[in-house]
């Protein structure tokens, strides 16, 4: 597998090779040794970015949220529509600290609430795939032969 490299040129970023889990250590030691460039106008280009991963889009988007000198972010140029379809899951699920978390007045009914709705909804699921589980069962249990048996 490639290795995935962060480099910076002037107020490029560059990130090359696989941006996955095997490379994420080493990803983040050339992090932590990089030095940022200074001034507002830094851009990542992440066109050599061969794989990603959750783990990688991750630690894109710390990168791009911020370097740990400035506070300043960046905008990817030239990742492919999958690693940014990715990266915009990971957004929406772990937000930017720049971003903030979206502080919400709840009371402690409405938590409830939305704690008993979520475990019903969890229950129900859980129902329904016991009862698909044994149905299956049921059948293979009638019809023995209809197994498919490995050797």
């Amino acid at each position: 597998m490639e290795q995935a490299t962060i480099s910076v040129d002037r107020s490029m970023i560059h990130c090359r090779g696989a941006w996955t889990l095997p490379n994420l250590v080493q990803l983040e030691r050339q992090i932590q040794t990089l030095r940022w460039p200074d001034g507002s106008d830094v851009r990542f280009d992440t066109m050599g970015v061969t794989a990603m991963d959750t783990g990688g889009a991750l630690l894109l988007q710390r990168c791009l949220s911020h370097s740990p000198r400035n506070g300043q972010g960046g905008a990817p140029q030239g990742l492919r529509p999958e690693f940014a379809d990715l990266l915009q899951k990971v957004q929406l699920q772990w937000p930017r600290p720049d971003q903030g978390a979206v502080a919400r007045n709840t009371s402690w009914a409405e938590g409830l609430t939305h704690l008993v709705q979520s475990r019903q909804a969890a229950a129900v699921r859980a129902l329904a795939f016991i009862g698909e589980s044994t149905i299956a069962f049921g059948r293979a249990l009638r019809r023995p032969r209809s197994i498919r048996w490995r050797a």
